[in-house]
């Protein structure tokens, strides 16, 4: 499996936001754990991916649901709701979320389309052989004949 460079990871966890860090409603013997998300540009797209990908895995009892708020185009969270801490710590919940963060990156950096590669041109004129066939043009409207165009070994026919 090919790992993605520090450039080229769409998302990753930053880690547990202790403040933010709250008793589950409905289930005081549960917590809802908070996790910094540094994000990408790709935005809903890899927030919807997330979503798929969290859903799709069986979190058992020790976690309820996961879920992703973000907060600026480049910072948010993901919140495990609903933890039983005395199935699983704190440490194996904010594991397995990265570990989910990284099968999702993998992902989406599959369906992204592969760079084209750079097409050839002609190089352009440069500014003296335009100025070159000026003159020559110039010369031979002023001598009444047809201009001869320069040939250039750079130039196209």
């Amino acid at each position: 499996m090919q790992h993605a460079s520090s450039q080229d990871r769409l998302a990753s966890v930053v880690g547990i936001e202790e403040h933010l860090t709250v008793r589950s409603q409905g289930c005081a013997s549960r917590l809802d754990l908070w996790f910094a998300l540094k994000r990408s540009t790709l935005g809903s797209a890899w927030d919807q991916a997330f979503i798929t990908e969290s859903s799709g895995k069986s979190l058992g009892q020790s976690v309820r649901v996961l879920e992703v708020y973000p907060f600026t185009p480049s910072h948010g969270w993901i919140v495990a709701r609903g933890v039983n801490e005395r199935l699983i710590t704190r440490q194996a919940t904010e594991a397995m979320i990265r570990s989910i963060v990284d099968r999702v990156n993998a992902a989406c950096l599959a369906d992204q389309p592969s760079p084209r590669p750079a097409v050839e041109r002609a190089p352009a004129p440069s500014m003296r052989n335009v100025l070159t066939d000026a003159r020559i043009a110039l010369r031979a409207i002023a001598a009444g004949s047809r201009p001869q165009r320069r040939v250039d070994a750079t130039s196209n026919p």
